[in-house]
């Protein structure tokens, strides 16, 4: 069951992404070339020397609390020499709750913690865990993950 709002099975088993509106049909081979693509054109970006922005949870919170991170994002910055500037966005999560497609008047803030360096000597996913502590560092407490929650998922 792939659950999630526009995400579902075709009846051949494929799955169904809604795009824009428009139902595609895209089988798993489709989902991994353009996920492929997806990471390649992000190492470009990188190499190119801009910054790339990264959702890590991979979705909006329901619970207002941080979620687990996927743990694909740390494949964006296995590059070594790449810094991670853990980013926390406070407040979206009441302007516009999941399931609602109105605007809600309301403060919004985002603040940063050090950058964490992607070097020989540190996997790349003791990184994104390193991140996803540093976040949840900058949150108010009734936004911090459930104490028994994994930080990758």
């Amino acid at each position: 069951e792939l659950g999630g709002p526009g995400v579902n099975r075709d009846s051949r088993g494929r799955r169904a992404t809604e795009l824009e509106g428009h139902p595609e049909q895209l089988s798993r081979r489709e989902l991994a070339r353009l996920a492929i693509a997806s990471l390649k054109n992000g190492h470009d970006i990188i190499d190119d020397g801009y910054c790339l922005l990264i959702y890590p949870e991979g979705s909006r919170t329901r619970t207002g609390r941080l979620g687990p991170f996927l743990q694909a994002t740390y494949r964006y910055f296995k590059k070594k020499g790449t810094s991670v500037v853990p980013m926390a966005i406070i407040g979206t999560n009441r302007i516009m709750p999941v399931g609602d497609t109105r605007l809600h008047p309301g403060p919004v803030s985002l603040s940063f913690a050090p950058p964490l360096k992607v070097n020989d000597d540190t996997p790349a996913k003791e990184v994104l865990q390193e991140a996803h502590s540093a976040i949840a560092a900058l949150l108010p407490p009734d936004q911090h993950p459930p104490a028994n929650q994994p930080k990758l998922f």
